[in-house]
Formats: C-alpha cells, sequence, structure tokens
C-alpha cells in the first residue's frame, strides 16, 4: 500500500497534543449508507505456511459493495461493484 502523508488529516476532525507520541489525535471521523441491510460478507486474505492472514472485509449490502481494507491506514471504500483486485477467498456468508 503507498502512504500519502499530510500535514493534517483534512478532511477529519484532529487536535495535537503536545508531547504526544502521535503527531495527530483523530477526534473522529464516519460515513453513512442508507441501506442496512447486509447480504453476504466475504472475508479476503493470505496463507503462510500455518497461518491464515485477514486483509480485507467486503459487505454486500442491497445495491452498494463497502469494502474495507487493513493496512497502516484502513481504507474503506463504498462502490457499486465489487472489487476485481481482490486477494483469495478466506470466507464467505
Amino acid at each position: 500500500m503507498l502512504l500519502n502523508e499530510q500535514s493534517t488529516p483534512d478532511p477529519v476532525t484532529y487536535e495535537t497534543i503536545e508531547n504526544s507520541q502521535y503527531r495527530h489525535i483523530l477526534g473522529g471521523s464516519g460515513f453513512e449508507v442508507h441501506q442496512k441491510t447486509i447480504q453476504n460478507i466475504s472475508g479476503y486474505g493470505f496463507k503462510d505456511r500455518d497461518d491464515t492472514f485477514l486483509t480485507t472485509l467486503v459487505l454486500e449490502l442491497e445495491e452498494v459493495y463497502i469494502c474495507i481494507k487493513a493496512g497502516p491506514v484502513l481504507r474503506i471504500v463504498i462502490s457499486n461493484e465489487t472489487r476485481d483486485e481482490l486477494p483469495d477467498v478466506i470466507f464467505s456468508t
């Protein structure tokens, strides 16, 4: 994953705290979808010897997909179609 560091976490509300080990403290962020019923949940990732690593969750709602990808920054994408560049399927409901 490529990181894009910026001087402020715009547009997220934040506050800085002096003498903190973190540069920014996030005050909060959020999003809302109007469709609340989850049709399916799928987990994607990879296997490394005996371990399985979950990296991505895809929530399928009535007309949209929510793709949550882990990394140094949690990335959430809401779209009308599935993502093609997903890793191997680990589970699906």
